[in-house]
C-alpha cells in the first residue's frame, strides 16, 4: 500500500537476462504469479518462477530452472479451480510438462512425436485445451501441428498446416503497447508507453480484466493497471 492507502498501479521486476516469454498463472490460490522464459543465445537458457508479495507490493524469484535453448511460450494448466497439479508446460525443442513445487520445479515428462530420427523440428507455440487440460496442441517449423494427450504421453493427431484469417490484433510495437476494442478497432482504449525499449510480451491477468503485463528487452516485467 502507499503513503495515501492505495496500491501501486505499476509493478516491476528486473529479470537477469531479456525475457521472451512469459504466462500468468490461473490458480484461485497463485492469482500474482508468473512464468518467465529466457533469451539467451547459447544452449542454456533457463524459466523463472516470480510472484507478488502483497505485504510489500514487489514482485520476487519463488525458483529457478534450467531449460534447453530458449521457450518460444511458457503456460502454466488452465486451472481455476486449483483441481489439478501445478503443472507448467514449455516448448522449444521439445514440449516438456514441468511439476511446479514451493522451492523447486522438476521436469514431470518431455514430448517428443520424431523419436525414430535425430533431426527435431522445434515448436513454435502450443495451447492447452481449457475444457479437457489433458490436451495440448503444438505447432511446428515443419508445419504440422500435433494434439498430445497428457495422461498417456501419445500423439492423438497430426494434421499438416492450415490457413486461417485475422479476426483483431492486439498490437506491441516499438515501446509502447496499444489496447484495442474490437468493438472500434481504429481507437486505442489505452496506451501504455512505460517501457524504455522494444516490447516482445504480453499477458492479461486471468482473474481480472483491468491487469495487464507487458515485457520489454531491457528486461523489466510491468504489471499494469487500466
Amino acid at each position: 500500500m502507499s503513503l495515501h492507502g492505495k496500491r501501486k498501479e505499476i509493478y516491476k521486476y528486473e529479470a537477469p537476462w531479456t525475457v521472451y516469454a512469459m504466462n500468468w498463472s490461473v490458480r484461485p490460490d497463485k492469482r500474482f504469479r508468473l512464468a518467465l522464459g529466457s533469451f539467451v543465445e547459447e544452449y542454456n537458457n533457463k524459466v523463472q518462477i516470480v510472484g507478488l508479495e502483497e505485504e510489500n507490493s514487489e514482485f520476487v524469484c519463488r525458483n529457478t530452472f534450467d531449460h534447453p535453448y530458449p521457450t518460444t511460450k511458457v503456460m502454466w494448466i488452465p486451472d481455476s479451480k486449483g483441481a489439478y497439479p501445478d503443472l507448467l508446460a514449455t516448448s522449444g525443442d521439445y514440449l516438456r510438462i514441468w511439476r511446479v513445487g514451493e522451492t523447486e520445479t522438476r521436469l514431470e515428462c518431455l514430448l517428443n512425436n520424431n523419436k525414430n530420427s535425430d533431426f527435431c523440428a522445434p515448436l513454435t507455440s502450443f495451447d492447452w485445451n481449457e475444457v479437457d487440460p489433458n490436451l495440448l496442441g503444438t505447432s511446428s517449423i515443419d508445419t504440422t501441428c500435433t494434439i498430445w494427450g497428457l495422461e498417456t504421453g501419445q500423439v492423438l493427431g497430426r494434421v499438416n498446416l492450415v490457413s486461417g484469417h485475422v479476426k483483431t490484433q492486439l498490437i506491441a510495437h516499438d515501446k509502447e503497447v496499444v489496447i484495442l476494442d474490437v468493438r472500434v478497432p481504429c481507437t486505442p482504449v489505452a496506451r501504455l508507453n512505460n517501457h524504455r525499449a522494444c516490447v516482445n510480451g504480453i499477458a492479461w491477468a486471468p482473474h481480472s480484466s483491468c491487469h495487464i503485463c507487458t515485457a520489454g528487452t531491457h528486461i523489466f516485467i510491468k504489471q499494469n493497471e487500466m
